[in-house]
């Protein structure tokens, strides 16, 4: 997640700093970004990132990976 309203300079920082505060929380998280090959494997994987995806990401694409990491 990016906002431009957000004070984090990425959406890594900010999954990193949700996680530090809800360490428990197990939400699986799909990256989708422009920059989405630069993400560190080890950093993804302690941030419970289940997937990334690479823009410009077809509709239904994104849908079922959203699935897939949800189980639904």
């Amino acid at each position: 997640m990016r906002s431009r309203t957000l004070s984090f300079s990425n959406g890594i920082e900010f999954l990193a700093r949700f996680r530090y505060r809800w360490p428990a929380a197990d939400t699986p998280v799909l990256v989708v970004s422009g920059l989405g090959r630069e993400i560190d494997p080890n950093v993804a994987t302690r941030l419970y990132v289940r997937g990334i995806l690479s823009k410009p990401v077809p509709s239904g694409r994104l849908v079922r990976e959203a699935r897939r990491i949800t189980g639904r």
